[in-house]
């Protein structure tokens, strides 16, 4: 299913619907709920799909994308239901795979849980006075439908926009939580309940100090196994993988094809920095098509002069999703036109290497100040929010956030000793592509296969084999090495696998060029490229003829967007930005709120 909504507000739930269905969302069930609950399910919006089940007066309903024991649920929800009778809930999570929220009603009893790493986003309000509280996997459509009063909260927006996500359970709406992953709500509707639950077996990580090589092929079968349980319940011609020229998506494609599986693939070709898209990627899809004999399909994804042009319509129909490609209706309308049923994206590969602060760090503990200043936050926040004691109070607010997460894993000096970070990497990398991943999952099943917590675990190695994509090579050599043959398109720049070294080159034999790329990558060089950034963009612009929309265009057209609907004193200057996309995501969120305001 892609939508859902649960309260004890029966006018919350007949406002959603009305919202959903007016966008073109097809209502499965009213829920079968006990009296003085209602709900609503809705089918996924480009493929039929029954994740509903009753038994009696029992009943379990499942949303985004899961397989139980190895079989898509919709065909196995008589034996989840079942199941739970008489083992605990987190032993069917165990079962699980994929990104999804699982509802399961017994009696007078609720539980609700989202997958492991909580990618599959799932919202609550929970109102003490009045006992009131709602529950959907659609935060805008809920906050719209809700009698309680969607107010931003300033510091949630900022992370929003200029982090991706949110750390922690809050959203951009005051009052309103996500249910964390470590989570799950339990409804007593005898005595009037509504509790948020930890999990009493969430594990704590550990670093993996074992042979990385025997490590690597653990990651690849676990890869192979879910390439298998795919092949399990969807044929060739119903898998779909978007594809880009680097690593990270080389590894699912490879799960793939170590599996006899052919994938069709996708890659989107844009005319603007908002879609940020190259003619290398798609020729490194065409190298992959003709070798292993696969379809290779290309998306149209034109940025319209007027940027704005969709976005009423896709935020209605999205929500919060919307702000994926700056909601670009030939975006969204290739997106919608995928034939398969079911798509992956090379998304995730991030927690397979270092971040940059862990490379320069090597072998050094780090405090939270550290984490905050040398990777958290963006270089321009300080300018972005000009009150200090503004910058200071939302600085503090994450230090706080983060120290709190970390607890666990701080040495006796309340630092991070740098193997450790990448407990605090996994948590930000795997929150910041859900927005595309829920995106998809409303129009038919998508699953982040990189973001599996079976999988990520295999990731939690020492710094050191995570240097230089080390440990992704590691994976690939086990999986399907040929492919490694094929070279890759990456940071700008064409690479290629040198067997002997045993690591990725640039493909470039000029030395002058091979020290460039070297020196823009250290913190000296981002200072110099942010000095010489406008000059670089239109020799871009200039080698790039297909971007027709130029970053000056685009600024142009943001700036009186974010500065007539202002409802905080941001400094943003978006002609300074260098890629732009974070004023598009502020300024879509802006338009959000108007909307929610007007629906008040």
């Amino acid at each position: 299913m892609s939508k859902f909504c649960i309260s004890n507000q029966k006018s919350v739930v007949d406002r959603f619907t009305t919202h959903c269905e007016k966008y073109g969302f097809v209502k499965y069930v009213n829920g079968k709920m006990p009296e003085g609950v209602f709900s609503c399910f809705f089918e996924k919006l480009c493929i039929h799909n029954k994740n509903y089940f009753t038994n009696g007066e029992d009943s379990v309903a499942v949303l985004g994308t899961c397989f139980y024991k190895g079989e898509l649920v919709e065909n196995n929800l008589d034996k989840l239901l079942n199941d739970s009778y008489g083992i605990p809930i987190s032993h069917l999570r165990s079962e699980m795979r994929g990104n999804y929220v699982v509802i399961i009603q017994r009696g007078m009893n609720i539980v609700i849980f989202t997958d492991e790493q909580g990618i599959f986003t799932t919202f609550y309000y929970k109102n003490i006075q009045s006992h009131q509280w709602v529950i959907s996997s659609s935060l805008y459509e809920m906050v719209k439908a809700s009698d309680s009063k969607g107010i931003p909260n300033e510091y949630n927006v900022l992370e929003q926009v200029y982090s991706y996500q949110i750390f922690g359970n809050a959203t951009v709406f005051e009052g309103f939580n996500k249910l964390l992953g470590r989570e799950y709500i339990d409804i007593n509707l005898k005595n009037n309940d509504f509790i948020i639950r930890e999990w009493p077996e969430y594990p704590e990580f550990k670093v993996d100090y074992r042979d990385p090589d025997i490590i690597a092929s653990e990651a690849a079968d676990t890869l192979k196994n879910m390439a298998m349980m795919i092949k399990k319940n969807f044929s060739d011609h119903d898998i779909a993988l978007c594809m880009t020229g680097g690593l990270d998506s080389r590894m699912v494609l490879s799960s793939f094809l170590t599996s006899d599986v052919k994938p069709v693939l996708y890659y989107g070709t844009g005319n603007s920095m908002l879609t940020n898209t190259h003619q290398e990627d798609l020729d490194v899809n065409q190298m992959y098509a003709s070798k292993y004999g696969l379809t290779s399909k290309s998306m149209d994804w034109r940025t319209p002069a007027k940027i704005d042009e969709g976005w009423n319509y896709y935020i209605d129909k999205y929500g919060m999703s919307a702000s994926v490609y700056s909601s670009s209706p030939m975006v969204m309308n290739s997106f919608e036109s995928v034939s398969e049923r079911i798509i992956f994206l090379g998304t995730y590969g991030e927690v397979f290497r270092n971040e940059k602060i862990a490379e320069h760090n090597s072998g050094v503990d780090l405090s939270i100040d550290d984490i905050l200043d040398s990777f958290y936050f963006e270089g321009d926040i300080k300018t972005v929010i000009s009150n200090n004691e503004k910058y200071s109070n939302y600085r503090e607010c994450l230090k706080n956030k983060f120290k709190s997460f970390l607890a666990p894993y701080l040495n006796n000096k309340d630092k991070l000793p740098i193997d450790h970070f990448c407990f605090f990497a996994n948590e930000m990398m795997t929150k910041g592509h859900v927005s595309m991943i829920n995106y998809l999952n409303q129009q038919r099943y998508c699953f982040a296969i990189l973001a599996d917590p079976t999988l990520v675990k295999k990731t939690f190695i020492p710094v050191k084999e995570r240097d230089d994509a080390k440990f992704i090579i590691r994976v690939l050599n086990h999986l399907f090495p040929e492919i490694l043959e094929i070279p890759m398109f990456s940071r700008y720049a064409w690479r290629k696998y040198n067997k002997e070294l045993d690591s990725i080159v640039l493909v470039s034999n000029n030395p002058m060029s091979k020290m460039k790329t070297k020196l823009l990558s250290t913190p000296y060089g981002k200072r110099i490229r942010a000095i010489i950034r406008p000059m670089l963009r239109k020799i871009d612009e200039k080698d790039n003829p297909r971007n027709t929309i130029t970053h000056h265009d685009i600024a142009n057209y943001l700036q009186p967007i974010i500065d007539n609907n202002k409802i905080y004193d941001h400094n943003i200057k978006v002609v300074g930005s260098e890629y732009i996309s974070k004023e598009s995501r502020y300024a879509i969120l802006l338009r959000t709120f108007m909307k929610v305001k007007d629906a008040i």
